[in-house]
């Protein structure tokens, strides 16, 4: 049930318009601390949701509050100092920002990379972003398509598509189980808070299978790039947009910051 909890609930404070969105908040509040999506989903779980008599949140669990703000790992130390309304929180809630989160978390974290990746891929396809061809040399992805279109040679397009990602998702999970399984054994943890206590995920990739990970993203990035430099118009629109918004709304939206110190 946490890790359930914690999928659904982590990426709640994601803006429209994915990255562009974010990115054109976080200069339009720059004032105020700017954006962050991980910070948004804090104050929607903690403050902006208004559901119950005596106090604002969802007054969810510590591990659930926790494991959402750490999903990705510790955030201290920080290089640029903490978000303010996650430095809020701790100070009321101790989430033990230093340390890694409980493996429901790890779990949650490392599904939505899966999720992340192999959707890229099939809306980048649909999208027209790129082709088939184009992922021929980009490691996992590649020998992945290659082996659908040897086993089914008059597969249609789609079809294609969907069954390599298919393959690609079970591949990913069958590294994580097999490397997770492997790191539980050497850490020997027997609960969730010596899972904490330790200063490496317990749930992870193979180094193989990051570095597919990372060579992924990378082509995902750059395509992406591409798409956006041959849009110079559309997405300034976008932006601008976007930049507007905060400003109609800021004196609703600093009723919700905490207080600089």
């Amino acid at each position: 049930d946490l890790a359930e909890a914690l999928a659904l609930a982590h990426d709640l404070g994601h803006t429209p318009f994915g990255h562009a969105g974010e990115d054109a908040l976080a200069e339009a509040m720059a004032e105020y601390g700017g954006f962050d999506h991980n910070t948004q989903t804090l104050r929607i779980l903690t403050q902006l949701e208004k559901r119950y008599a005596d106090f604002d949140g969802l007054n969810l669990t510590w591990e659930t509050l926790e494991g959402t703000v750490k999903h990705n790992g510790p955030l201290l130390p920080a290089k640029k100092g903490l978000p303010l309304a996650i430095e809020g929180y701790d100070e009321l809630h101790d989430l033990e920002l230093a340390t890694y989160p409980g493996p429901e978390a790890q779990v949650a974290a490392i599904a939505d990379d899966i999720a992340y990746n192999n959707h890229d891929v099939d809306d980048g396809l649909r999208a027209g972003l790129f082709s088939v061809g184009n992922l021929a040399e980009v490691a996992l992805v590649g020998p992945v398509f290659a082996e659908v279109r040897e086993a089914y040679p008059n597969l249609d397009h789609g079809r294609l598509v969907h069954e390599a990602v298919r393959r690609m998702i079970g591949v990913m999970i069958g590294d994580i189980l097999t490397e997770s399984r492997s790191r539980l054994d050497a850490a020997a943890c027997g609960s969730a808070a010596e899972v904490r206590a330790i200063d490496w995920p317990v749930i992870a990739f193979s180094n193989a299978m990051a570095a597919n990970d990372r060579n992924l993203k990378e082509f995902l990035q750059k395509q992406y790039q591409l798409f956006l430099s041959a849009q110079p118009r559309h997405f300034l629109a976008q932006k601008t947009a976007l930049k507007a918004l905060p400003t109609k709304l800021r004196p609703a939206i600093k009723t919700h910051l905490p207080k600089e110190k």
